[in-house]
């Protein structure tokens, strides 16, 4: 803009002030013209004379605003020059000057560069990451809320429910702790707690040297640990080993018995494992227990009677009417085999055992047995050999009080030794008479012998065979009515003696086995059986129908 056209701006600028405010040229005619133009109406001007114009009187009001008006435009215009002559000298100034050094414009230019195959690879490869990160925190995110929800569900309810008792007496458990599996058996949830810090007491007394303990379920492996009050250990095993051993005798015990499940890592699933243990204190007071196999045997048969529950070292003893041998261990405790004679009075008797703290009394009742008879006219009739217990050979008698602690028997029991057919002659317990009256047949007097023992007819040379194991305590031939003699211990005092054999195959103190050959049979032989120095019925023995001989 030059001075000109600032010149000419100022006073367009005084003329809109002017007019704004009411000065406008031509005078009053103008306004009164605009006036008129505005409102429509057209003022009554009076018509100047055709004379000369007249100049008006000067306003002093608007020459003083005229005045004013033209210093502000004149300050305005004063003004506006000098900053146009600021801005030019400035410009001049800034063109006289070197110019700055200007930083280019980074230019970009398009990338035609082609990535390699590595480049390629590496931003898959991080793109794979980041899908990779993604991947693995959603499944972690998901495990995690399946491992919470399983661990929930591992409750204490999966674990197994035991029941111990002692002597029908319930346990109470002391500790626990049990495994139950969240992930297989790769984690698991424990569950863990100690009941009592002092072992349990029972309420009553064991009346036993073997105590019974009883767990259910009974599939749980077990070990058992006993003390005796004076601190040293009775016993240690599994309790199916327990069942089969025995404390020492009376007195208190100290027990910890822990159960626990065999943990299978290879069960789909995963399995409970852990442990429960049980510590209890109990008092063993043994009162001995005595059985007869029978309150009443016949004559000439055997009654067997047993003991249990001694303490350790005790033996028991029998006192009573009848010889015997005495106890002997077995599976039970004590057993002793008492031989009834043949000829003792029918009745009851007592049988006192005694024992080291005990003495107990049973009654047996002894019945009359069956045994035949006969009578003959002459004493040819008799029937021979005849070996009555007057008469039992001296060899025979010296061994008759041996008694072996073992049961030989017990493994196989008895046969009978004659392996051919066979005639009994004469019975055990059969009594011959000879010339009696017809009043003594009628009231069963006279005097006459009873046997003690069978004679057998069978064919000579056939094999006689040992009807249960033993050891021979004779085998030699005595001569006389005896002739060839075999004595075999059983055990326990039973013995099997058999007189007149044809020959003999074994000698004294060997070991025999069931069926194994003694000799060979005669035409007529005795067969005999004594528990110590009583006879007994052989052959209610040898075909197993005694039952006293099958209780060991």
């Amino acid at each position: 803009m030059n001075r000109e056209e600032q010149s000419s701006g100022a006073q367009d600028h005084g003329k809109r002030c002017r007019k704004k405010r009411g000065a406008y040229p031509g005078g009053l005619e103008a306004r009164a013209q605009q006036n008129k133009e505005t409102n429509g109406d057209t003022p009554d001007i009076p018509e100047a004379p055709d004379s000369a114009p007249v100049t008006p009187e000067p306003d002093p009001e608007e020459q003083e605003w005229e005045e004013a008006e033209r210093q502000r435009v004149a300050d305005m215009t004063r003004t506006v020059q000098v900053s146009i002559e600021q801005i030019l000298a400035a410009a001049e100034q800034e063109a006289a000057a070197p110019p700055p050094p200007e930083d280019p414009e980074p230019v970009t230019e398009p990338d035609h560069t082609v990535e390699t195959l590595p480049q390629t690879l590496g931003r898959g490869a991080v793109k794979f990451g980041k899908w990779t990160l993604l991947v693995v925190c959603s499944v972690l995110l998901i495990a995690g809320a399946g491992i919470a929800w399983l661990w929930n569900g591992a409750t204490e309810t999966a674990i197994p429910e035991m029941t111990v008792t002692l002597d029908g007496e319930e346990l109470p458990v002391t500790a626990y702790s049990w495994g139950v599996p969240v992930i297989g058996n790769r984690l698991k949830r424990t569950y863990a707690d100690t009941v009592s810090t002092s072992p349990y007491q029972l309420t009553t007394e064991v009346e036993s040297t073997r105590p019974v303990i009883r767990v259910s379920p009974d599939n749980m492996v077990s070990q058992l640990t006993v003390r005796s009050d004076s601190g040293g250990e009775v016993f240690s095993g599994t309790l199916r080993e327990f069942a089969a051993a025995r404390l020492p005798g009376n007195g208190g015990y100290q027990a910890e018995l822990v159960l626990h499940e065999p943990e299978d890592q290879f069960e789909e699933g995963g399995t409970i494992s852990g442990s429960q243990t049980y510590q209890f204190a109990f008092v063993v007071e043994v009162r001995p227990t005595v059985r007869l196999n029978t309150t009443s045997v016949p004559q000439g048969s055997v009654a067997a009677i047993v003991v249990s529950e001694l303490e350790e070292g005790d033996v028991p003893e029998l006192k009573c009417e009848f010889a015997n041998c005495g106890f002997v261990p077995c599976s039970r405790g004590w057993v002793c085999y008492l031989p009834i004679p043949c000829d003792i009075q029918p009745g009851s008797y007592q049988l006192r055992v005694v024992t080291r703290s005990y003495d107990q009394a049973v009654t047996l009742t002894v019945r009359s047995a069956a045994f035949g008879y006969r009578d003959y006219r002459y004493q040819s009739q008799l029937v021979s050999p005849w070996i009555p217990a007057s008469e039992t050979p001296e060899q025979v008698r010296a061994v008759l009080e041996t008694c072996d602690p073992q049961i030989y028997w017990s493994a196989k029991g008895f046969v009978q030794p004659f392996v051919s057919s066979i005639t009994i002659d004469l019975p055990f317990g059969t009594t011959e008479y000879v010339g009696r009256s017809s009043s003594q047949r009628a009231s069963g007097g006279g005097s006459g012998r009873t046997s003690i023992n069978a004679v057998v007819s069978t064919r000579k040379g056939n094999t006689f065979i040992a009807p249960a194991e033993g050891r021979v305590l004779l085998a030699e031939d005595l001569g006389g009515n005896a002739g060839n003699t075999v004595v075999i211990e059983h055990g326990a005092g039973l013995k099997s003696i058999f007189y007149c054999l044809g020959s003999l195959s074994v000698e004294e103190g060997e070991m025999v086995v069931q069926g194994q050959a003694l000799g060979t049979t005669s035409k007529r032989m005795v067969a005999e059986a004594r528990i110590g120095t009583v006879p007994v019925d052989g052959f209610a023995i040898w075909r197993d129908q005694c039952d006293a001989i099958k209780t060991y």
